[in-house]
């Protein structure tokens, strides 16, 4: 192996557990190319689950009404909701526009240093082009199952939303960072002014 490259392998037998629980893996190595290692030990945690419960994919689209290139994530955020409308939850996280909320666009680039727009993200663990959506969504479904299930109702009162979820786990959790986040998307906003006009670099048919 040379410097940084990486290695897929898999296990000799079938891992066979049949409890929905928290199993810790070990894993030793004990030569690369043919040099003994110092360190050659590491564990990871895998998570046994009970059912086949069908994991939705979130994908953050980052975006802004000043970016050129932005309605290329618009255009495939829409097609993927149109073909995968029960799979997936897209939500848009608009950066230096009228449009931003500083809390949420914030969060996202304390985790991921964004060098493109539009970037997306998927389930905060990796960002990728707009374009490779619906191939990111097929591989996704093939192979993820959910760890709990969400049950949630909710209420309006003049001007207070209240939320209610009911939360049954698939496997177990042991000193687990666990967090339920619930946010309130505002779709289909029209604004007044130049501030919410988007920028298209696709207009008038030039790039497609």
């Amino acid at each position: 192996l040379g410097y940084m490259d990486q290695l897929t392998f898999s296990p000799d037998s079938n891992i066979i557990h049949t409890k929905a629980e928290k199993v810790w893996i070990e894993l030793i190595v004990l030569r690369i190319n043919g040099e003994t290692l110092q360190s050659n030990f590491n564990q990871f945690a895998v998570h046994f689950l009970q059912n086949k419960w069908k994991r939705k994919m979130l994908a953050e689209d980052m975006t802004s009404t000043h970016c050129r290139w932005c309605p290329k994530g618009i255009f495939y955020k829409d097609e993927i909701n149109a073909s995968n409308a029960g799979d997936i939850i897209t939500i848009s996280v608009h950066n230096e526009d009228i449009m931003t909320n500083l809390e949420y666009e914030g969060g996202l680039n304390d985790i991921y240093e964004f060098n493109n727009f539009p970037d997306v993200v998927i389930n905060r663990n990796s960002t990728i082009d707009p374009s490779n959506l619906l191939l990111t969504i097929n591989t996704f479904n093939n192979k993820n199952f959910a760890p709990a299930k969400l049950i949630t109702s909710a209420s309006k009162s003049e001007r207070k939303i209240m939320v209610e979820t009911q939360v049954t786990f698939n496997t177990s959790f042991i000193d687990d960072d666990l967090r339920l986040i619930v946010t309130l998307v505002d779709d289909s906003v029209v604004g007044n002014g130049f501030a919410y006009d988007q920028a298209n670099i696709y207009a008038g048919g030039g790039l497609g």
